[in-house]
């Protein structure tokens, strides 16, 4: 299966929301699912990796 996780959100964000989401990808893409997780270009203050940023694995996508 393949999901592809639409969010008009900034990765990564100081909000609640953001940890929620990358958490929810991990654990999806963790049991077999391939994920992507699609995001919009935005600028963002925070420059560090979402994956590093968020302490998730690199196990999904984010193109």
């Amino acid at each position: 299966m393949k999901i592809s996780y639409l969010a008009n959100i900034r990765i990564p964000t100081d909000r609640a929301h953001g940890i929620q989401i990358m958490k929810t990808c991990e654990a999806l893409s963790s049991q077999g699912v391939v994920v992507e997780l699609v995001v919009p270009s935005r600028k963002n203050s925070i420059k560090e990796d979402p994956f590093s940023y968020y302490q998730v694995k690199e196990n999904f996508k984010i193109p």
